[in-house]
């Protein structure tokens, strides 16, 4: 170690433009990995938050609207395939009276009715259901019925008589039990009358099985706005402009780029110094120095320098340039954790440290001792 500290001091006195210049590139490449994190963070978390709310919608109806179950099958049932295929799930809460309201959770396929099956599966796998409808009860709106049941020795709706419940005048026989939902019934949308009303609170939820695309979006726009007009309101959803995503993808192309432009410039430094130290390097070797290591030597000399310099350069993000950036740019410096500035210093220095030994390595394997002397 102390042949180490005796190469820096050397090296602060014989060639302090160099030691400038690798202090310099350190700074900057611990300055571009952190503001890349960032950027690369920020980005993603707007993705995933789009991607969120791509997947659904939920549309409004108007307090002083009533739309019924007929107005929803003139809509749901003539969608074009392709939303149709889209839609993995139709949620809509029916107001049988004032007392009573039932939940309804389908999808579609070629103009009829059919179980949601992801909806069926999840809650099969959460044990909120022991049963659900086949695609023939959802389809011809059989008189089947889940209802309410928070334990295994009594049902928690009021209603049922021997396993069935009366709902608009028809009887429905009780298929399973569910802890999904609160005294609601879930039933096939099919079996509702016709003037069954939609519960403006809840709306019309639409779930898809993918992110709706912006071509996608406007056609179901399109068809429900021609269908209800003012009776609901449908959520705009924010949609990535292409210069926007453009945008973000060159500032972390630009950031990565400088920061392993700097790394590989201190490489490139390092190596220009140690061919001016061939001399020092020849004497070592002939006091009994092997170019292991002579490797070794170097790189801890490297090390040295880079590690206090790439901290330096992170605090100095931290608590300098971060309140700055984030001002001009979309950065939360809630992602800025100590667990996080670890994790990319730990990936510098590992890349670091594979670069410098190949180069070091090349280095002192070229040459002889008399070569240098």
């Amino acid at each position: 170690m102390k042949y180490v500290f005796k190469n820096f001091k050397s090296f602060r006195k014989n060639q302090p433009v160099f030691l400038l210049l690798i202090i310099i590139s350190v700074f900057a490449t611990s300055m571009m990995i952190n503001f890349s994190f960032g950027i690369y963070c920020n980005y993603r978390e707007r993705k995933l938050s789009e991607i969120r709310q791509l997947r659904n919608i939920q549309m409004h109806i108007n307090e002083s609207a009533q739309i019924n179950k007929s107005d929803l099958e003139n809509c749901l049932l003539y969608l074009p395939e392709d939303l149709e295929n889209l839609i993995d799930r139709v949620y809509v809460s029916m107001d049988i009276d004032d007392n009573l309201s039932i939940e309804c959770q389908f999808a579609l396929k070629n103009g009829k009715y059919i179980p949601a099956a992801a909806f069926r599966d999840n809650l099969l796998k959460a044990n909120f259901i022991n049963n659900y409808f086949t695609i023939e009860q959802e389809q011809n709106g059989e008189l089947v019925a889940l209802i309410y049941k928070e334990s295994k020795e009594q049902s928690d709706f009021h209603d049922e008589i021997n396993g069935f419940i009366e709902i608009q005048s028809k009887t429905y026989k009780v298929i399973g039990y569910q802890s999904w939902t609160i005294e609601k019934p879930i039933l096939p949308f099919a079996s509702l009358n016709q003037d069954t009303r939609t519960n403006a609170e809840e709306g019309i939820y639409l779930h898809f099985s993918r992110a709706i695309s912006k071509q996608e979006y406007d056609k179901l726009y399109r068809i429900f706005n021609d269908n209800f007009g003012d009776l609901i309101e449908i959520p705009q959803i924010p949609f990535v402009h292409g210069q926007d995503q453009s945008v973000y993808n060159t500032m972390m192309l630009i950031a990565i780029g400088i920061a392993v432009t700097a790394a590989v410039n201190f490489a490139i430094l390092f190596k220009y110094i140690m061919m001016q130290r061939d001399k020092m390097l020849a004497v070592y070797r002939i006091c009994g120095l092997t170019k292991i290591k002579a490797v070794v030597l170097y790189l801890m000399e490297c090390v040295f320098i880079i590690i206090p310099i790439y901290i330096g350069g992170s605090v100095c993000f931290n608590y300098i340039m971060l309140p700055l950036l984030s001002k001009m740019v979309s950065l939360s410096g809630t992602i800025y954790s100590i667990r996080a500035y670890l994790l990319l210093f730990l990936s510098y220095i590992i890349i670091s440290v594979i670069l410098l030994v190949v180069i070091i390595y090349a280095e002192i394997y070229r040459k002889n001792i008399v070569d240098s002397v």
